[in-house]
């Protein structure tokens, strides 16, 4: 037999990792892993278009369903329905809407009009085209020695770049997040479309006028942070799409909407290579889809769709019924409400320099210059001294685009009395009140203060995570001889250089693989919510490099990389900068003494006392595992260094007592 060498096919570029190497644990993938049983259908396969599909803005709800055993739409009684209120962001900014049952009010698809979608066999279906969707498909693309040829990326708004004007965000780009915009190749239209802002320049305007700047100085402040807004750093990421789009490797369906997931959880045999199928509609025009991907990724943010499905299909293949229901946290600022403030470009409040002692504090000077907030500097004006749910403080956070309209923070609790004014009247005259250096009329119109009142804004989430992120469902099993689909398959080692490349398209493997706020949500204290997303893109690229693109090996691994980072930063948040939103201002001033209290320690005994995790979270070489572990390692000294002192303490008023009253001091 004459044996030929295959030309090795080019890698993908290297991914600098900042993380401990992770190995797979030896243990039986069908048991560890979520692995499923297929069903068997024969899905005919569709020509991959070549163009994008843009559609008209509808706004619509739809509802998700998870089918077992059977990958055809059956009658709504053998479905399992869950409501499909999800945000396709990658934010950790805000709370979306509850899951509601709204499959009553879903028009559904009239089959006796017309016949069924054929279903279309693609590599990777991406629910959500939010900053983690696009870093999942651009990575996706980069690897196509893998096969990965097909990449379906869904969005439910009308475009990728909406944004909601009272809940639109800054996003802050660190070393983490730039680690991804480095290996996809955008880093610089990041720069280009933001602000690069090393540690953190604040200007302060106080109710009295007096104008102060002053720098934060926390972490590492030689490196360089873009801020930006999610819009322009969602069109970065879709720019770096362009070639493989223009190619027809890539596609994007704006205005399509997941109506049913259906995971295989039969048994038996058959060689079907599809054990996965997501219906989805086009809410403007009311087309059907159906696809097939060998890898469905649900980057559908907080009330995630496809994790929904997961939960739903636990029970059907012998897994705990919580095996990926979120674990919920609590948090000092989980359940803060928030509001953004339209504001104009680089807005002008009255200030003076200087406080003048004669004149009457909480109230701005009369004739006091002009000054304005360029929009690269971050600010916070100050309200008036008032009862806690009456105190006000507007946050500016920075912006780039020197000609572009900002925006204005407002965070407090839900009892506070901002949240009960229903008219642009009302509002307007709270805010001249609580602001007085500030003239209200000449930074918001009447239209603008109506619909202010009328918004009622976000919520911030409590800090969650889910322990297992992926679910292997396999397809007929090659290479085993006599080995069918529905007995239990050895799990394979973590990496195999005998692996052919993309293996996993040849034996009907289909994967499920959650990632950004699917995996993990919580309130923006660290703003680590992108950046955490932009890890978690990387952590599925390593695995699939590692395991030579076959998903049985690479989605355990990719959950080994990234399952214990989500519940360390999860944790962080608990405990990392809760307080910075002046909730409790008691609270606050015990969080801020043991910031100081870290900070000298660490500076007097570095070897022995980290700093606090607000400084650790800027040094973006560190895991959120090594700054959890760092941070409990030195809180437990801490406490030691404590009683040590209490012993000594009383060990010294013991012998001063004792020299007081003439007895012998040993």
């Amino acid at each position: 037999m004459l044996l030929r060498k295959v030309p090795t096919p080019p890698r993908s570029p290297a991914i600098p990792l900042h993380r401990h190497r992770c190995t797979l644990p030896r243990q039986p993938v069908g048991l560890g892993y979520s692995h499923g049983l297929q069903a068997h259908v024969r899905i005919p396969i569709r020509a991959f278009p070549h163009e994008a599909v843009r559609n008209p803005p509808v706004k619509r709800v739809g509802i998700v369903t998870a089918g077992f055993g059977t990958v055809t739409m059956g009658p709504p009684s053998s479905r399992v329905s869950t409501a499909a209120t999800t945000s396709s962001n990658a934010s950790t900014t805000h709370q979306s809407p509850q899951p509601t049952n709204l499959s009553g009010q879903l028009s559904q698809p009239q089959t006796d009009a017309q016949p069924p979608p054929r279903v279309e066999i693609c590599d990777a279906l991406i629910v959500g085209a939010g900053p983690s969707g696009l870093a999942t498909a651009l990575l996706l693309a980069q690897r196509r020695h893998q096969k990965w040829e097909r990449i379906i990326l869904l969005e439910k708004r009308s475009a990728i770049d909406l944004t909601e004007p009272d809940k639109s965000y800054m996003y802050m780009i660190d070393g983490r997040g730039r680690s991804l915009t480095d290996v996809v190749g955008v880093t610089e239209a990041v720069k280009e479309a933001g602000v690069q802002i090393k540690g953190m320049p604040v200007a302060q305007l106080l109710p009295d006028g007096t104008y102060k700047e002053f720098n934060i100085a926390i972490g590492d402040t030689t490196t360089a942070s873009t801020w930006l807004t999610r819009r322009a750093f969602i069109k970065a990421l879709y720019g770096g799409l362009e070639s493989a789009e223009r190619e027809g490797r890539v596609r994007l369906l704006s205005n399509v909407q997941v109506t049913d997931i259906q995971l295989a959880a039969g048994s038996g045999g058959g060689d079907s290579a599809n054990p996965i199928v997501v219906h989805a509609r086009d809410v403007a025009t009311g087309r059907e889809f159906q696809f097939a991907p060998r890898l469905l990724v649900g980057a559908d943010g907080f009330n995630s769709i496809v994790r929904q499905a997961l939960e739903k299909w636990a029970p059907a293949v012998n897994l705990p019924a919580d095996h990926f229901r979120p674990v919920v946290l609590n948090s000092p600022s989980a359940g803060l409400r928030y509001q953004v403030l339209p504001l104009p470009p680089n807005p002008t409040f009255t200030a003076r320099q200087q406080r003048d002692e004669h004149h009457p504090p909480g109230v701005a000077s009369k004739g006091g210059s002009s000054r304005l907030v360029p929009n690269s500097q971050s600010a916070v004006i100050v309200g008036i001294k008032a009862a806690p749910n009456r105190a006000m403080r507007l946050g500016l956070l920075p912006l780039g685009e020197p000609s572009s309209p900002r925006t204005g923070n407002v965070i407090t609790k839900k009892d506070h009395i901002f949240w009960t004014l229903d008219s642009g009247k009302q509002l307007g005259a709270f805010l001249q009140e609580s602001f007085p250096q500030v003239d209200i009329p000449s930074l918001f119109t009447e239209q603008q203060l109506d619909a202010i009142a009328a918004s009622r804004g976000g919520v911030f989430p409590a800090p969650q995570y889910v322990k297992h992120l992926v679910a292997v469902l396999p397809g007929q099993v090659s290479g085993i001889p006599g080995l069918r689909a529905s007995e239990p398959q050895p799990s394979p080692p973590a990496v195999s250089q005998a692996a052919p490349r993309g293996g996993s398209r040849g034996d009907g493997t289909g994967g499920v693989v959650l990632c950004g706020d699917a995996v993990h949500c919580f309130p923006p204290d660290l703003g680590q919510g992108v950046n955490s997303s932009m890890l978690d893109a990387l952590g599925l690229a390593q695995a699939l490099d590692e395991a030579d693109g076959d998903l049985a090996r690479a989605l355990p691994l990719y959950e080994s990389l990234r399952a214990p980072e989500a519940a360390a930063l999860v944790e962080i948040m608990t405990f990392g900068a809760p307080y910075q939103y002046q909730q409790d201002k008691f609270k606050g001033g015990l969080w801020a003494l043991n910031l100081l209290l870290r900070s000298a320690l660490h500076n007097l005994f570095p070897w022995a006392f980290s700093p606090q995790t607000a400084v650790l979270t800027r040094c973006h070489v560190m895991s959120y595992v090594q700054i959890r572990d760092r941070v409990h390692a030195t809180t437990q000294r801490i406490w030691l260094l404590v009683g040590a002192l209490v012993v000594a303490l009383g060990m010294l008023a013991i012998k001063a007592l004792a020299a007081a009253a003439g007895a012998p001091i040993s």
